[in-house]
């Protein structure tokens, strides 16, 4: 894949590290949440992170985001089946898209899907 086919930002959860994805064959900027550096535990995994073939860059998402996502999860029924780390990379994600592209073609609110009854 060639540079202008790699996805710009590419936030990574846990699950990129434990697979050990080449994620620099996907993105060009590799981000991710200093929590899921911390969920890494195993040794060989730990060596793995430390030699990766790319820079990895470790971005925080704002409190105001992580509320945010919190509050959009437990409206959508979603809270309880995410972790904190799962909301602040959803968060960091929100706040990458907000500065880099802006938010007006992302929902503040969930839609309540309806039913209809039989």
């Amino acid at each position: 894949m060639n540079e202008s086919q790699k996805i710009q930002y590419l936030i990574v959860d846990t699950s990129a590290f434990i697979r050990n994805a080449s994620l620099q064959n996907i993105g060009v900027n590799i981000i991710t949440e200093q929590d899921v550096v911390n969920e890494v535990i195993n040794k060989r995994q730990l060596r793995r992170l430390v030699v990766l073939p790319y820079d990895l860059k470790i971005k925080n998402a704002y409190s105001e985001n992580i509320k945010f996502v919190t509050e959009f999860a437990k409206k959508t029924g979603d809270y309880i089946s995410l972790s904190a780390t799962d909301i602040k990379i959803i968060a960091l994600t929100y706040q990458l898209e907000k500065e880099k592209v802006g938010i007006n073609h992302l929902r503040t609110e969930p839609i309540i899907a309806q039913t209809n009854r039989l």
